[in-house]
């Protein structure tokens, strides 16, 4: 791997954000907000503090005893200052003069994972089924992966017409609504008697999302393969978490680490200038040997249950190598 002095000095990030709701905050409350920024504070700064709120808000979902009203408040308020946040970091970063190739990649790397727990926590939160939470999960990390897809073969970030923000904004309008009707009301069966409105939020949303990713699939039809390795090992372990009765925690945990762990991976060929490497046929064998065990030698509970402890901390590992990696090689040949 070889960098030139023109890598070190010359940086250029392009982006077309699409997002139907970004002109309206951008002009009534972000750019008003940017200017109470004091200068002197790093743009990564603002990246990893915006990230930490959506993390917060998960954590507190997942360790609340019951969904209080206090913890759709603070979640809530949580993710506006999340989504906020993660709309100011650049915007600073351009005005200072201090974009660089690091904060880009603490800015996507780090949104890969705090948007899906958004989508996750919210899901946890008003007792969605298994099937509604893994398909908001992996609608989200499907998002990041083409995006980082096309990031890498063409050079330029294009975000569709739905995405983080509207997703963002609909969890925190639904928050809003539980304050004031209260969950029994919103959980209520209305489509059809059939979907609640959480869940018709999540069916909607989903759907705009995948039309939007129409575009640029069309645009890198030519680079499909891929896409190989990503879809196998998602449709093993969605088959994987359906067939087996281990916690709800772990199956969602499991498909956000596998999404933007490839996700992780287009954005790592982008800062690296490596060659692209995409598939990890350990992992696939993996999912593979689960899926087969669960169907021929059926495993008690806890036991399926540390079989995903187990992919969860190989996962783990392999994207705390990749990331750190990533830092290490870009501190040394970019400036920050």
């Amino acid at each position: 791997m070889t960098f030139s002095d023109s890598d070190k000095k010359k940086y250029v990030y392009r982006v077309e954000d699409r997002s139907l709701l970004l002109p309206f905050f951008r002009q009534f409350f972000w750019r008003p907000i940017l200017q109470f920024i004091p200068k002197t504070i790093s743009p990564n700064v603002l990246t990893i503090c915006g990230n930490s709120f959506a993390w917060f808000s998960f954590l507190l979902i997942v360790l609340a005893p019951n969904s209080s009203k206090l913890v759709f408040l603070v979640s809530g308020l949580c993710i506006a200052a999340y989504i906020t946040i993660d709309n100011l970091d650049g915007e600073h970063a351009r005005r200072t003069d201090r974009a660089s190739k690091l904060g880009e990649f603490l800015d996507h790397w780090f949104d890969n994972y705090s948007a899906a727990l958004c989508v996750f926590g919210f899901a946890l939160m008003l007792d969605l089924s298994q099937g509604f939470t893994l398909l908001g999960v992996g609608t989200v990390c499907w998002v990041s992966m083409i995006t980082f897809w096309e990031h890498l073969r063409r050079g330029e970030v294009v975000l569709g017409f739905v995405g983080n923000i509207e997703a963002m904004t609909s969890i925190i309008l639904t928050y809003a609504s539980a304050l004031i009707f209260g969950v029994e009301t919103i959980n209520q069966k209305f489509l059809f008697s059939y979907l609640s409105i959480p869940e018709t939020l999540f069916l909607v949303m989903s759907i705009g999302v995948l039309v939007s990713l129409m575009s640029p699939i069309r645009r890198l039809r030519n680079h499909f393969s891929d896409l190989l390795a990503p879809s196998i090992s998602f449709v093993l372990l969605v088959i994987w978490a359906e067939n087996t009765q281990g916690p709800l925690l772990l199956h969602g945990l499991l498909l956000l680490l596998l999404g933007n762990y490839y996700a992780g991976k287009f954005v790592v060929a982008r800062f690296g200038h490596q060659a692209i490497k995409i598939s990890d046929p350990f992992l696939v064998m993996v999912l593979v040997l689960m899926n087969a065990a669960g169907w021929l030698f059926p495993l008690p509970q806890h036991q399926e249950t540390i079989l995903g402890c187990l992919l969860f901390l190989y996962l783990f590992a392999r994207v705390m190598l990749e990331f750190f990696g990533t830092i290490t090689t870009i501190s040394k040949h970019f400036t920050m």
